[in-house]
């Protein structure tokens, strides 16, 4: 794990989507090794939830300043975290985009209603969402 590339708002997204999509969950362990190393697919208009979240970690992108990715105020966390779990659950979900769509940044707030796909009984029901 390399912890340089590791910042509060990383650390909250995780713990967070793990707890919904599961410790378990392959495809987001995957994501999140991929994130760690920084990669991402630019080729293209439509990108992927992956390439968004390397992509602005390392500009700034809509956040103008690559250092308010990695701020630990609420004013920035706040958006910093719903941001990486709208593009966590696009990935998930196998969508694309070329922008956040409107709600991006209410994510994180509405993640701790959300529940778990992880539990038991919604395992063994089948219930997804």
């Amino acid at each position: 794990m390399r912890k340089d590339r590791w910042c509060q708002p990383f650390i909250a997204a995780a713990l967070m989507s793990l707890y919904y999509y599961g410790p378990n969950n392959q495809k987001l362990r995957n994501l999140w090794q991929l994130i760690e190393k920084g990669v991402g697919n630019t080729y293209g208009d439509e990108w992927d939830g992956l390439t968004h979240i390397t992509e602005t970690w390392k500009t700034g992108g809509m956040f103008k300043d690559s250092n308010i990715c990695k701020d630990t105020r609420w004013d920035n966390m706040d958006r910093t975290v719903s941001y990486l779990l709208y593009w966590i659950d696009k990935y998930m979900n196998d969508e694309t985009g070329s922008k956040v769509g409107n709600g991006w940044d209410k994510v994180a707030k509405e993640y701790k209603n959300r529940g778990t796909l992880n539990s038991s009984l919604n395992i063994v029901l089948g219930i997804t969402e």
